[in-house]
């Protein structure tokens, strides 16, 4: 269960929290802002500011808590990436944000030389201001406590302590900015989520509602850089949920999730604007752009001219073409970019060679929408599965990515995947990737492998894809370790596939088995991977299987069917030998 507490911090102006942002034309220091423009505190900068208090507080508490507040409830250094670990922590501190948006202001610095005592040239430093000297400004937030009810008390005890010893919060410490005048928790503790499900279905809706920005480091550009996608992975929900499991709640509590984990399919959350509870489609490959607007050409018979014009495929889009796309598809959320350093505990000042920067995915337009599958687990256990995931989940969800982003969750009824029937020998059908797939295996090819998926009852016909890489150190030490490292090659979300029928029956039953489940590893992908037979503990090898959200597909997408050129604009276009 997450224990959450009402933060509330009172300082004293001049107050400076400083942004990464541009600001306004002359201002060299910008204040920290929500994206409607409020100040705000960052929850990493808090949580740095507990541990150094606690640190200066440890003689005057019992040793036993000293340690457990310092290498516990605020993480430890032994993680390392790197190597496939990762030290989390219990105690997670949201933005803090001020109550009062302040006055548009400026106060400059200037630098004195020690040789002339004159102001050096170029010397001026210029910085956003909105708060007068000795003016009070609140700050509140949520503090979030991932323990048991009793540990989560004596945390907060301490805790409240260590803010109350703090004299100071945010930038330009040694000149008296950001003075604290005290500090206060209160237990908030209200369950946040709700389930709307009785009895035992097979697939449910689920709806996260973020509480805060979130960094899903999905690539990463450098060893300092993070960026983030704008997608929640099943298997980011089911880390946390685990991690739930394991430190808020115990075995005992949810024995029969703990003991069908590996089986429930979680697939990916993607965001629709807020009030829409259609989940997002993907945009198929197979889309393209001429001057008449957009068209899919995933049932057009080979390569081809649209009014006379070469079509552009979404790599070569402008933006009044992606702004076609969002249209359709809805639009995604906007980024803020946040920079990070650490702080030596003995000057107080910036450690060397620490810096970095990430990503978040704001939250405040957009809900997170994803369905779990229960098809794999016993009828009789369901009821049961959904029962101790409401009550676990009552209080929301944490930690979400790197940031340990909070979101409160929507349990309801799920739509009944969709059947296909009465299929005939020779139908083309069109099947779209709605998460990536591990499906080129060593022979590198998409007809043997989409022949091996449907046990050679379908023909590839076309197909419109992208691929890319994922592996590096992380991949490297946590699923390859004690075999040779092979880097995984995914393929992207919105590929498109279009099938011929060879054997309807058994094609039918393929198709609507892939749009329940999602795409299995074939034995040729295990072979490629070097991963043990299919089975519960698959998961430990590989990360990209159908229970962690991928290989979701949609089978005859309506983009495909009602957005084809008119026959009388198409030009089919012969491709000879070079």
């Amino acid at each position: 269960m997450i224990q959450e507490y009402r933060l509330k911090l009172w300082l004293q102006g001049p107050i400076l929290t400083r942004s990464s942002d541009v600001g306004d034309f002359g201002i060299d220091t910008v204040f920290a802002r929500l994206p409607d423009g409020t100040p705000y505190i960052a929850g990493s900068h808090v949580l740095g500011k507990l541990r150094h208090a606690l640190r200066i507080l440890g003689p005057l508490v019992e040793a036993g808590e000293r340690t457990a507040a310092l290498d516990a409830w605020l993480g430890t250094n032994e993680g390392d990436v790197f190597k496939g670990q990762d030290g989390r922590r219990p105690v997670y501190v949201s933005d803090l944000v001020a109550e009062t948006k302040g006055v548009s202001g400026r106060r400059t610095r200037i630098k004195i030389s020690p040789e002339t005592g004159t102001v050096e040239p170029g010397a001026l430093q210029v910085m956003e201001q909105p708060y007068g000297v000795g003016e009070t400004v609140l700050f509140t937030g949520a503090l979030r406590l991932l323990m048991p009810e009793a540990d989560a008390m004596k945390a907060a005890r301490l805790l409240e302590r260590a803010l109350n010893w703090l004299t100071q919060m945010g930038g330009m410490r040694g000149i008296g900015f950001g003075r604290v005048d005290k500090a206060t928790l209160h237990d908030n503790s209200a369950a946040t989520s709700t389930s709307l499900v009785e009895g035992a279905p097979a697939r449910l809706a689920l709806k996260l509602v973020f509480s805060d920005p979130f960094c899903i480091a999905d690539r990463r550009a450098g060893k300092n850089l993070f960026s983030s996608s704008h997608i929640v992975p099943g298997s980011a929900f089911k880390g946390a949920l685990a991690h739930m499991m394991q430190i808020a709640a115990g075995p005992d509590a949810c024995s029969t999730l703990a003991r069908h984990l590996s089986a429930l399919r979680v697939t990916h959350f993607y965001p629709s604007a807020k009030g829409n509870a259609a989940r997002r489609r993907p945009c198929p490959r197979s889309l393209v752009s001429t001057s008449a607007g957009l068209a899919d050409i995933a049932l057009v018979d080979g390569p081809c001219l649209i009014g006379g014009e070469v079509p552009a495929f979404g790599m070569d889009w402008k933006s009044k073409a992606y702004e076609a796309a969002e249209d359709l598809f809805g639009d995604w959320p906007s980024s803020q970019l946040r920079v990070r350093t650490a702080v030596s505990s003995e000057t107080l000042s910036a450690s060397p060679e620490q810096l970095f920067a990430y990503e978040l995915s704001n939250v405040d337009k957009h809900d997170w929408h994803g369905e779990l599958g229960l098809a794999d687990v016993p009828v009789a256990d369901r009821k049961a599965i959904i029962h101790e995931l409401s009550t676990l989940l009552a209080h929301g969800i944490a930690p979400l990515g790197r940031s340990g982003a909070h979101a409160s969750l929507c349990i309801s009824w799920g739509a009944d995947a969709r059947t296909v029937q009465n299929l005939r020998e020779g139908d083309l059908h069109v099947l779209t990737l709605a998460s990536p797939a591990l499906i080129l295996d060593q022979r590198n090819a998409y007809g043997p492998a989409i022949s091996d998926v449907f046990d050679g009852a379908v023909d590839l016909v076309r197909c419109f894809t992208s691929e890319r890489m994922a592996g590096a150190d992380f991949m490297a030490n946590r699923f390859s370790a004690g075999r040779a490292y092979r880097p995984w090659l995914l393929t992207e979300t919105g590929s498109v596939f279009v099938v011929r029928i060879k054997d309807p029956e058994t094609a039918a039953q393929k198709l609507n088995d892939l749009q329940a489940h999602g795409l299995p590893l074939t034995r040729a992908i295990r072979e490629t991977y070097l991963l043990s037979a299919d089975g519960p503990d698959l998961w430990r090898e590989c990360p990209y299987i159908r229970q962690n959200g991928f290989g979701e597909i949609i089978v005859d997408q309506q983009e495909h069917l009602q957005m084809q050129p008119a026959p009388t604009s198409l030009t089919l276009v012969k491709m000879g030998a070079a």
